[in-house]
């Protein structure tokens, strides 16, 4: 079973990259823990998210930094080799579904859910 379920802000403007036959979209959101820490202050992740074609598109078209957004997905780890040779390995959301959660009276958009194509 991998199922990833998340509400967080973006934490900047979703990045689309387009190749030849796909597109993707990457983006972070930071998301609040539910307890505080020894400072009393409610500690922040970030995770990283991918999004791929008309999926990809959607998001890029309509999220945008400081947005509140729910979405799951799915765990994924790659290998990719940096720009110095070093093999390294990333870990990421793989999104599914996303959903806007932000207020009616700030974000003109209602509630909805992207049922697109899967990622890849």
């Amino acid at each position: 079973l991998n199922n990833v379920q998340l509400m967080g802000r973006f934490v900047a403007d979703p990045e689309v990259f387009t190749g030849e036959n796909y597109t993707v979209c990457r983006f972070t959101l930071a998301v609040s823990r539910d307890f505080k820490d020894e400072d009393g202050e409610y500690a922040t992740d970030f995770f990283n998210v991918v999004a791929w074609n008309k999926f990809a598109e959607f998001i890029s078209t309509h999220f945008q930094k400081g947005q509140l957004a729910a979405l799951d997905g799915k765990l994924r780890t790659r290998k990719y080799t940096d720009k110095k040779g070093n093999q390294r390995i990333a870990t990421e959301i793989a999104a599914e579904h996303i959903y806007f959660t932000g207020n009616k009276a700030t974000d003109k958009r209602t509630a909805f859910k992207f049922l697109g194509s899967k990622s890849a």
